[in-house]
């Protein structure tokens, strides 16, 4: 869930900026990619095998990504209007 909300507010981001929706799009896909890549390469990949760890590192990761959104961008909603 914290990828596809990291990709969410990154695309209204994205198309407020540059008001391509195109664009917009491929910069969410983008981020979430590469979010979830180093989520699995730096975080998940070490403890391979145990499972009890796994769950907690991806839970603690899917927090971690899910409160830093309002870091960035703030509590409340992004508005675009189309």
């Amino acid at each position: 869930g914290g990828l596809f909300v990291w990709g969410a507010f990154s695309g209204a981001w994205f198309f407020k900026e540059t008001n391509s929706f195109l664009l917009a799009i491929a910069g969410a896909v983008a981020v979430g990619m590469v979010l979830g890549w180093v989520l699995e390469r730096f975080l998940i990949r070490p403890v391979y095998g145990n499972h009890v760890r796994q769950l907690l590192i991806t839970l603690g990761g899917m927090l971690v990504l899910s409160e830093s959104i309002k870091i960035f961008w703030g509590p409340n909603p992004i508005r675009v209007n189309l």
